[in-house]
C-alpha cells in the first residue's frame, strides 16, 4: 500500500486540528511561549481554547474561519491565524480581528481596566513587510516621540515564514523555540527543511518537546482519510473562492473599459461639437462684428461663454478661464481652437 503524503501544518485545517486540541493544549502553549515570552512576561503555563476543531466538522464555507481562540492563565486573549495567500489588506484586517476579540471583555457596569490584554498574532507565507528584515514584527501603541506605551492591553504579531526559511538556509546554529516551531510549520515545503527539521529534533534533549509530539500528531492526522478528506474540501473551496474572485475581477474590469470606452467617445463628441460651434462663432464675429445678444440668442451660448470667445480672439484668456467657462478639461482646451494650443 502507499504511504500517504505527509500534510502540511500550515493548512489552516492541519494547522488548527493540531494547535486548537485541548487535549493536545501543550502545543499551542509551548507555541505560545516562543512568540509572547518578551520582556517581562510571565511564562504561560495553561491555554484554554475557545474554538476547538473537530475531525470532520465542516470547514468548506465561508463562515469556516480557522483562527484559534485562546484564553491564558493569566485572562488574555489569544487570536492566532495562519494566512497562505497574500491579503494586500492584512494589517487593517488584523486590527479588525483584534478589535472583534477585544470586543465583549467587559460585562455592563464593569470598569475599563478589568479590559484583558488582546493578543492577536498573524502566521503568514509571504513578505509583508518589506523595509525589514526581521520575520517576527511586534506591534503596540506608542506615544510618536517618547515611545511610551500607551496601554497593554493591544499587541499585533505578524511572522514571515518565506523570511525565517530563508535567514535558516546554509546556516548552522541552535535554533530557538520559535524557530523550532517556525521549522516544524515548514518541514513539509521541501526535502531541504525537512532535513532541518529532522536534525533540529535529533539534538539532546529534544525526546520530551512538544514540537516532537506536534510531529507525531501530524503523521497521525495525515493518515486519516476524514482529515484528507476536510484538507481537500477547504483546498477546493480556496480555490473556488479565487476563480470568483478573478472572474469578478475580470468582470470589473470589462466593464470599466467599456464604460472608459463609452465616457471617452462623448467627451470627444462634445469636444467636436464645441469646437465647431466656437470655430462658427468668431467666424461670425471676425466677418459680420455680430453683437453679444445675436449670438446669445443665434448661437445658443450665455453672455459669459461668449465674452470667452472674444478673448480667445484677443488672445487674453487662460486654458483654465476656458475649460470653466464651456465645462470641459483643462488638457482638452488646445483642442477646440488653434490658439489655444499653447495655453
Amino acid at each position: 500500500m502507499k504511504k500517504k503524503k505527509t500534510l502540511s501544518p500550515k493548512s489552516d485545517i492541519v494547522f488548527k486540528l493540531i494547535f486548537s486540541s485541548q487535549q493536545n493544549s501543550n502545543f499551542l502553549v509551548s507555541f505560545l511561549n516562543a512568540v509572547l515570552r518578551t520582556g517581562n512576561r510571565k511564562k504561560i503555563k495553561k491555554a484554554t481554547i475557545k474554538n476547538p476543531i473537530n475531525i470532520g466538522d465542516k470547514v468548506a464555507s465561508k463562515e469556516s474561519i480557522m483562527d484559534i481562540k485562546a484564553v491564558l492563565d493569566d485572562g488574555t486573549l489569544v487570536n492566532v491565524e495562519i494566512q497562505l495567500r497574500r491579503d494586500h489588506n492584512m494589517e487593517n484586517r488584523s486590527v479588525y480581528y483584534w478589535s472583534k476579540l477585544c470586543e465583549g471583555t467587559l460585562i455592563v457596569g464593569e470598569e475599563y481596566d478589568k479590559i484583558p490584554p488582546c493578543i492577536a498574532i498573524n502566521i503568514v507565507d509571504y513578505v509583508q513587510f518589506t523595509k525589514t528584515i526581521k520575520f517576527h514584527s511586534v506591534y503596540v501603541i506608542k506615544e510618536e516621540e517618547t515611545n511610551e506605551v500607551l496601554t497593554e492591553i493591544f499587541e499585533i504579531h505578524f511572522v514571515e515564514l518565506k523570511k525565517f526559511s530563508k535567514r535558516i538556509k546554509g546556516k548552522n546554529y541552535v535554533l530557538n523555540e520559535l524557530e523550532l516551531w517556525l521549522l516544524f510549520l515548514l518541514s513539509e515545503d521541501n526535502v531541504y527543511l525537512n532535513g532541518k527539521f529532522k536534525e533540529a529534533l535529533s539534538m539532546d534533549g529534544m525526546e520530551k518537546h512538544p514540537v516532537l509530539k506536534a510531529k507525531e500528531k501530524l503523521v497521525e492526522l495525515s493518515s486519516n482519510d476524514s482529515v484528507r478528506e476536510m484538507v481537500e474540501s477547504r483546498e477546493k473551496f480556496n480555490r473556488d473562492q479565487l476563480s470568483i474572485r478573478a472572474r469578478e475581477n475580470r468582470i470589473s474590469e470589462e466593464k470599466g473599459m467599456k464604460k472608459g470606452m463609452k465616457k471617452g467617445m462623448e467627451k470627444g463628441m462634445k469636444i467636436g461639437v464645441l469646437k465647431e460651434k466656437i470655430n462658427n462663432v468668431i467666424e461670425n464675429i471676425e466677418e459680420f462684428d455680430v453683437s453679444d445678444d445675436f449670438l446669445i440668442n443665434k448661437k445658443k451660448m450665455n453672455l459669459e461663454q461668449v465674452q470667452v470667445v472674444r478673448k480667445i480672439i484677443a488672445g487674453n484668456v487662460s486654458a483654465e478661464e476656458v475649460a470653466r467657462v464651456f465645462d470641459i478639461e483643462v488638457e482638452d482646451v488646445p483642442k477646440i481652437h488653434d490658439s489655444l494650443k499653447n495655453k
